[in-house]
């Protein structure tokens, strides 16, 4: 996988310089649970969602009854209840992306691979029944995508969205429409070249149709791009990534605000470059114009960022660092319109977790999200109540 591929480059490069970050006091974090790694999951990656109640729900890549990964909810009090493990061949394997879930409760997503019994291993969009019973609504065969890694969107009458890192007409990843009577379309196709190439993040989506996001690579030196797509599946590369100072390889999906700017993560070169760079916070506004908001040192501020950014209404962006902070087992971040980076938490890598890859959840002053670790090393959810705000 794309991300596992930097997390094993960047091993053993980082060196914690103890460059600009800035702790805060007064914040509140709890561990709500920690993955015990055999039928409740192990490795949580994906980016969490709420209900109105409080429940959360998510998934693991790894563990359940066939150790492939499950959906699971969290209550109000900690209480986690597996509500389907994969088993792998026809129903699909290692989900890793954000669930959707609609107004009776119903959960979609996407699992790496599975969906063939005899054929290929590819991956599915599945959706899960508040029953139990789940249905693959697109087995991917290669042509219409292989393994989507990332979750989806859905737009205001029903119809999903979502990537494949690979496959497609040209091979190299593609965006798809599931619409909501259950026809499946290739939007667009992705070649590798100035357009950028093998996507793994989520789409977001405007009030015109238009679809915003990542690759990983290409784009004009093979670095990254940022790109939309419109409703006929037209192409614009609105931004492709330099390297350098910059950033590249911007892993995660976008965020937008109000007035049309784009914000997301690099990971950086990953020391393959000297000096080396743990990853960017960028901006990117209507006119095209890139903006490095925090550049990480590779210390006490983090490094590599795989998750995508959240934004509340003050212009505060929120963000997982992978590694890096004070003891080099990645952070949470709160980065000011300013500039002005505060570390949230520093991961110990004990039973508060380590090596966040997910983004997080903001729930009006609370952040939710995943890490690796914890006190069965196996996975933890955790919360964060930012100071002030109360519980």
């Amino acid at each position: 996988m794309f991300k596992t591929a930097f997390q094993v480059a960047a091993a053993g490069i980082l060196t914690l310089s103890g460059l600009s970050s800035t702790p805060m006091h007064g914040q509140s974090f709890k561990v709500l649970y920690a993955f015990k790694g055999g039928n409740d999951g192990n490795g949580p990656q994906s980016d969490l969602i709420r209900d109105e109640k409080g429940t959360l729900y998510g998934t693991t890549s790894a563990g359940g009854k066939f150790s492939q990964g499950t959906v699971f909810q969290l209550d109000g009090n900690g209480k986690e209840k597996v509500l389907y493990a994969f088993p792998g061949f026809v129903y699909g394997a290692y989900p890793y992306g954000k669930l959707v879930r609609d107004e009776a409760g119903n959960l979609y997503g996407t699992t790496l691979s599975g969906g063939g019994q005899f054929a290929q291993d590819y991956g599915t969009v599945f959706r899960l029944e508040t029953s139990g019973k789940i249905t693959n609504l697109i087995v991917f065969t290669g042509l219409n995508g292989i393994n989507p890694e990332a979750g989806l969107i859905q737009d205001g009458v029903g119809n999903f969205y979502g990537t494949t890192n690979e496959g497609g007409p040209n091979a190299e990843g593609t965006i798809f429409k599931l619409t909501k009577a259950g026809a499946e379309k290739v939007v667009y196709g992705f070649k590798l070249g100035q357009d950028g190439g093998l996507p793994s993040c989520v789409l977001v989506r405007d009030e015109s149709g238009n679809l915003y996001g990542t690759t990983g690579l290409g784009g004009a030196v093979g670095v990254g791009t940022v790109f939309k797509v419109d409703k006929s599946g037209n192409e614009t590369i609105l931004y492709s990534f330099l390297g350098g100072t910059e950033g590249e390889y911007p892993y995660a999906g976008l965020i937008h605000d109000r007035d049309g700017n784009l914000y997301g993560t690099t990971v950086g070169s990953g020391g393959f470059r000297n000096p080396p760079y743990y990853g960017t916070v960028f901006k990117l506004d209507p006119t095209g114009t890139q903006t490095v908001l925090h550049s990480f040192a590779g210390g006490n501020d983090g490094a590599f960022p795989y998750g995508a950014l959240v934004r509340d209404e003050q212009g505060n962006l929120y963000g997982t660092t992978n590694q890096g902070g004070s003891f080099n087992q990645g952070t949470v971040f709160m980065l000011d319109p300013n500039g002005n980076l505060t570390t949230l938490h520093d991961f110990t890598g004990g039973s508060d977790g380590s090596n966040p890859v997910s983004g997080l959840l903001l729930h009006e002053n609370i952040l939710y999200g995943t890490a690796g670790g914890g006190a069965h090393n196996s996975g933890t959810v955790f919360r964060i109540t930012l100071a002030g705000k109360g519980d």
